[in-house]
């Protein structure tokens, strides 16, 4: 999963791309990752360089609670997964300062772990019947 978003998101131009697709290295020693007893728990990728669009496959990790990856050069929509949002135990989603456009999904409301939700200058807009 993370290896797409590395793919996606332009990972060989990154700022911090330690150990990323080194597949002999366990991925809790890869750069900006955050593990808890070998589970990723946390994403920090924030002013890394981070170009193109976000993979949903990212918000399938089981232990993820933390994704930052803010003033980044991010397109596209927001990732709609019903079933991912469901089962998330992500508490702080932090975008802000990309190029993201749309709606946001209204499926990101099935996230009920979810505290902090950050899109600051982003072209995102609330659907009609999005709740948080």
């Amino acid at each position: 999963m993370l290896s797409k978003l590395y793919t996606f998101a332009g990972g060989p131009a990154w700022v911090t791309n330690t150990n990323w697709m080194d597949f002999d290295t366990d991925v809790c020693q890869w750069g900006n990752v955050m593990c808890s007893f070998g589970n990723v728990v946390g994403l920090f990728l924030d002013r890394n360089s981070l170009v193109g669009s976000l993979p949903h496959e990212v918000f399938a990790l089981a232990d993820l609670t933390y994704f930052s990856a803010q003033s980044n050069m991010l397109t596209g929509t927001l990732p709609a997964m019903e079933a991912t949002w469901g089962t998330s135990k992500l508490q702080t989603l932090s975008l802000g300062w990309n190029s993201f456009s749309g709606a946001i999904p209204s499926e990101l409301g099935l996230a009920s772990e979810l505290l902090v939700l950050g899109l600051d200058t982003n072209s995102v807009r609330p659907r009609a019947m999005f709740l948080l």
